[in-house]
Order: C-alpha cells, then sequence, then structure tokens
C-alpha cells in the first residue's frame, strides 16, 4: 500500500488479456456503424436538398421549423435563415388561423400518425397557393415525440384546370338544360294553344245550359244545389282554358315607356279580393317609366295578385309596392299565406308544377315568361307558414326608348 491521498485507496482495475482483445475488436465495429449511419444521412439529406418540387421540412413539437429544403424555398418564397424558428401557422390565411387550422393539423398528426389536408396557403409575398400537405409524426425509440415532418405540394395549376372544366361542364348542362326547356316549352305552348281552344265551346254550352235549367226549373233546393256546382266547375275549368291561352299566346312584346303604377291601379281596381283579405298598396311617387308591353304586364301582375289571394285560404294581408333604384323600377307582391317549402322555391316558375290541389301549375310560369320578353326579372323569398314576396325588376327607359 502506497501512502499517497491521505491513506485513501485508489482502486486500479486491471483487465485480462482476453477482455482487452474483446474491447479491441469492437472498437472497429462501433466505428463502421457510425460511418454507416452518417453516410445514409449525408445520402437522405442529399435526396431532400435535391427535390424542387415538393416543400419538405421539420417542425419541432411546438410547430416552429426546424429544417428547410429548396423545395420549401421555391414553392414559399423563404430562404433558410429567414424561416427557421418561425412557427409553421405564417403559411395559413387568416380564416384559417380564425378555424384554428394550424394547431388542429399537429393534434391530429400526434394522436393518428399522419394527417393529410387540402387548402389555401401562403407564400411569403402574400400570394396564396392550393396545397396538399402531410403532416407525420416523428418520434424516438421510446416513443416520445420529437417533431413533425412536413411535405407540401403546389396543386394551384391542377386546382384551376379542374375548377375551369367544372365551370364548363356546368355551362354546358346549363345550356343544355335551356334548349330542352325551349322546345318543351315550345311544344307545350302548342298544346295548351289546341287544347283551349277545343275546351272553351264545350265548356260555353255547359255554362248556358245551367244557366237556362236554372231559369226554368222550379225553385228546388235540390236541383239549385247541383247547378251551383256545375257552375262552379265550369268557373274552375274557364279559369284553366285561360291560363292555357295565355301561356301559349306570350307574343313579342310591344314595348314603349311606361307608368309602372298605373298598371298596378288598374289591376287592383278590378281584383275581387275574398273575405278576410286586406290589400295595401305603397306606390312610390315620380316613379321612372319602363319599357314594356303594359297589357301583357298587366296580366303577370294580375296572376302575381291571384297567386298571393290563393296562398291566403284563411285571410291575411296582400301587399303590392313599387320602388326604383338608380338602375331599375321595381314591384313587389307581398302576402302574409302558407308560404312555400324550401324544396319547391326553385320550381315554381316551372310550366305544370304546383302544390295546389286545383290548377295545372302554368300561371307563375306565366308570368315568368312574360316578365323576361319585357327585360324584367323576378325573385321570391319565402317562409312556410308565413308568406311569400315576389319581387320583379325592370330597368329603367332610357330617355331614346
Amino acid at each position: 500500500m502506497g501512502s499517497g491521498a491521505r491513506g485513501s485507496r485508489i482502486p486500479v482495475g486491471l483487465r485480462s488479456p482476453r477482455r482487452r482483445t474483446e474491447g479491441m475488436a469492437k472498437r472497429p465495429r462501433s466505428h463502421a456503424s457510425s460511418k454507416a449511419l452518417s453516410d445514409t444521412g449525408l445520402r437522405f439529406r442529399l435526396l431532400v436538398d435535391s427535390v424542387i418540387d415538393y416543400a419538405i421540412f421539420m417542425l419541432d413539437t411546438e410547430g416552429r421549423v426546424v429544417t428547410w429544403n429548396p423545395g420549401a424555398e421555391r414553392i414559399k418564397g423563404y430562404r433558410a435563415q429567414e424561416i427557421r424558428g418561425r412557427h409553421y401557422s405564417c403559411f395559413y390565411p387568416e380564416e384559417a388561423l380564425r378555424a384554428g387550422t394550424p394547431a388542429h393539423l399537429l393534434q391530429v398528426a400526434a394522436a393518428e400518425g399522419r394527417c393529410e389536408d387540402e387548402g389555401w396557403r401562403l407564400r411569403k409575398d402574400g400570394s396564396r397557393f392550393w396545397a396538399n400537405v402531410v403532416i407525420t409524426a416523428v418520434r424516438d425509440g421510446a416513443g416520445r415525440l420529437r417533431g413533425f415532418s412536413k411535405v407540401t405540394r403546389d396543386l394551384t395549376e391542377p386546382r384551376r384546370a379542374q375548377e375551369a372544366l367544372e365551370e364548363k361542364t356546368r355551362a354546358l348542362e346549363a345550356a343544355q338544360e335551356a334548349l330542352v326547356r325551349r322546345e318543351r316549352l315550345a311544344i307545350l305552348g302548342q298544346l295548351a294553344g289546341g287544347l283551349s281552344h277545343e275546351l272553351r265551346n264545350p265548356l260555353g254550352v255547359v255554362k248556358n245550359s245551367a244557366y237556362y235549367l236554372r231559369m226554368v226549373l222550379p225553385a228546388d233546393e235540390a236541383a239549385r244545389k247541383h247547378l251551383a256546382i256545375i257552375e262552379r266547375e265550369v268557373q274552375t275549368a274557364n279559369r284553366i282554358v285561360t291560363a292555357l291561352l295565355d301561356f301559349a299566346r306570350v307574343s313579342v312584346p310591344r314595348r314603349v315607356p311606361s307608368d309602372l303604377n298605373a298598371m298596378v291601379r288598374a289591376r287592383l281596381e278590378r281584383e275581387a279580393v275574398p273575405d278576410g283579405v286586406t290589400v295595401t298598396a305603397a306606390l312610390a311617387e315620380d316613379l321612372p317609366l319602363v319599357a314594356v308591353d303594359s297589357e301583357q304586364i298587366v296580366l303577370a301582375i294580375g296572376n302575381l295578385i291571384l297567386n298571393a289571394l290563393q296562398a291566403m285560404p284563411g285571410g291575411g294581408t296582400l301587399t303590392v309596392e313599387t320602388s326604383w333604384t338608380a338602375q331599375d323600377v321595381l314591384i313587389g307582391v307581398t302576402d302574409t299565406g302558407v308560404g312555400i317549402a324550401p324544396e319547391h322555391v326553385d320550381k315554381i316558375f316551372e310550366p305544370l308544377f304546383t302544390t295546389k290541389a286545383r290548377g295545372i301549375g302554368l300561371g307563375l310560369a306565366v308570368v315568368k315568361r312574360l316578365l323576361e320578353a319585357n327585360g324584367g326579372r323576378i325573385t321570391v323569398e319565402s317562409t312556410p307558414r308565413q308568406g311569400s314576396r315576389f319581387l320583379v325588376r325592370f330597368p329603367r327607359a332610357s330617355e331614346d326608348s
């Protein structure tokens, strides 16, 4: 025992020749493994850096950018030294930030291992591009989250091409539907015109016969009751024939500058208003003229008013109003009736579409044809059990009209 260090013992480990030889044998293998790993990492780094069509980069566990490849610089516009350390949410537009998209995507990737998303992203210069994004959680051997890998593709051009194709497809479908509609309307118009003429004369005979029987038959209550039924049904049939004629004979309008208020007054004055219905007219003063065929527009207004009255079997309020803007003159017809179901709103102007127990669904189809022939447009807003509002717009007549 030596006398150094206040008598404390210093243990000295002695290796056997065999163990020393084993240690020397392991060192070359360990060095080879490290070199292999280093070579693999270098090759992977070279691979990532050679990709310019994809943005490939790493995020830390908080979502901050750690690595950045040339593809990311090309797609997003940031150089590596500009973007490292910044949160990846800077690539998202305002609406995505409000929705919490960046945080949500990291949460999904951490929970499920990966997530994929498509949407608008921002470049450094503020421009947008449509991106496909795959985020993958990166974990160590113990399963601890170490960050995320993120791969982004710029799909702006394919998306624009797809949108252009879809737009052209919609336009083609609309043109095809318009052609079919015109052909159907032409056939329906010919059929309606022929039927109405064929039906008008027999109905006139039935009506005159009922009138004659009422005059010659004794005042028998049962007979008069049935005569009243005949007369009422003849009146209903006559309305249908009139609708058929109106639909069939929409001719080229003779459009001249006309007073829309005068047309509304003329129609309201001869309208038979049912009991329980209040009619309000709110007509704007100094209403500009509109270039229309007044006879056709009076017919269209009449059909709108009749439609509103029929929608209020239990009574209500009918409001007819006019107004104007810098470009248009407007007429609104509003009722407090049964309203229109949402699934029917887009169909009510189609010929033969009706939800009524009586009628053939031509009234509003006639209205639309007459208005469009005179340069007008019609829209409807409706709430079931509260009522409907039909709004018609005409362009103001020019001074040269």
